[in-house]
């Protein structure tokens, strides 16, 4: 009990924080409306969607935007591949990573560019074609953020082994305050790059996966280092997803200078802690960033887009998504119409602690299996 009081206590905590600064935080929730307001209306039930084209791969299998646009059935399954607590279970924030049935996960130790730290390997039943580099947001565990955003699923779902590693900073040994610098114009963000390098490294030994191809993503300040790691790793990243978070311009010009990975941006328009149009000159707006990347990846021609249907929330989530690109990568940004700071297809008991701080959340969208597919296909397979 004392550990999820605890747990509670660095959320609510971190609400305090972000913008341009590292200590912005991870999840949040729809709040309820005061007496006398207008609740946010619950769309009418959907019309059952027509059955996938003929020789085409099932939305369930492989999300892709194209599928959602030609009317595939292609609603998230969030909660369907792990017996998993029922929703209203404050288990989620258990600093232990919850099991799931036919899924491994180790806890390693592991030192690198002289910090000392140590992650979680989370495995599916079936031998992995790709490694997934996953990083918490602000003082969380690397438990916690496994079932915030559900990455057990995610391993037993698509054939991928997920490393979580525990950024190497907290005080006094502990998580509180854990968090990773993500402004190399005044933080040592090259330091942290080589600690991950290290990471990586490490379970690709235990995994014997010298060639599988490397994606990273992360949530609020994990997602600002996501964006600093895809751009700098010592090995190509094949693609990144960033969820609600911010893009300093030192990150930018590391980014200009780097290696130009495939992108996924999740981004709430209503994330007070990382405000959707950037944060006056200190952060970029979040369609910058989209643009950025599909610049160096020389795309021509007008982004296509595609909203989502509206399966479980009113809040509407438009898929943008680049045309051609000159190094075969492609470019997503997923925009959440009202959609506060947080992981759409989190946990839904795991916004209840931040008492609806952190705003809306969707789950018409899956940043866990969906993201991940989106990545695959930025990667340009």
């Amino acid at each position: 009990m004392r550990q999820l009081l605890m747990a509670g206590l660095v959320l609510l905590l971190a609400a305090c924080g972000g913008g341009s600064s590292s200590t912005d935080d991870g999840p949040g929730q729809p709040t309820t409306p005061d007496p006398g307001t207008t609740p946010t209306p619950t769309p009418d039930p959907e019309p059952e969607p027509e059955p996938e084209p003929p020789g085409s791969v099932s939305c369930s299998s492989r999300f892709s935007v194209e599928q959602a646009k030609a009317g595939g059935n292609c609603r998230p399954a969030t909660g369907t591949y792990c017996a998993l607590p029922e929703e209203n279970s404050l288990r989620y924030l258990s600093s232990d990573p919850l099991p799931c049935a036919g899924v491994s996960i180790a806890e390693h130790s592991v030192q690198a560019a002289g910090m000392q730290s140590s992650y979680l390997l989370i495995k599916g039943p079936e031998a992995p074609e790709a490694i997934y580099l996953a990083l918490h947001y602000l003082g969380s565990r690397t438990g916690t953020f496994t079932n915030v955003v559900r990455l057990q699923e995610l391993a037993k779902a698509r054939r991928v082994a997920i490393v979580v590693p525990q950024a190497p900073n907290g005080l006094l040994g502990s998580n509180l305050g854990s968090s990773w610098p993500f402004r190399p114009e005044i933080e040592p963000v090259a330091d942290y790059v080589r600690f991950l390098d290290g990471v990586v490294a490490n379970a690709r030994g235990r995994l014997s996966a010298s060639s599988l191809p490397l994606y990273v993503a992360g949530l609020s300040n994990g997602a600002s280092m996501a964006y600093d790691y895809a751009c700098t790793a010592s090995q190509p990243v094949a693609a990144f997803m960033a969820v609600a978070g911010s893009m300093s311009s030192g990150t930018r010009a590391l980014c200009s200078a780097g290696q130009v990975p495939g992108s996924v941006i999740v981004h709430g328009t209503s994330d007070v802690l990382n405000p959707y149009e950037g944060l006056l000159s200190l952060t970029m707006s979040v369609p910058q960033i989209h643009a950025l990347f599909e610049g160096l990846s020389r795309c021509s021609g007008s982004d296509g887009s595609v909203q989502l249907r509206q399966v479980s929330s009113s809040l509407p989530v438009t898929v943008r998504y680049s045309a051609s690109c000159s190094n075969a990568r492609r470019h997503y940004l997923a925009t959440v119409t009202d959609g506060g700071h947080n992981w759409p297809g989190q946990a839904a008991s795991t916004n209840e602690i931040t008492l609806g701080l952190l705003g809306f959340k969707t789950q018409n969208f899956d940043a866990t299996i969906q993201g991940y597919d989106l990545m695959v296909e930025a990667a340009g397979n």
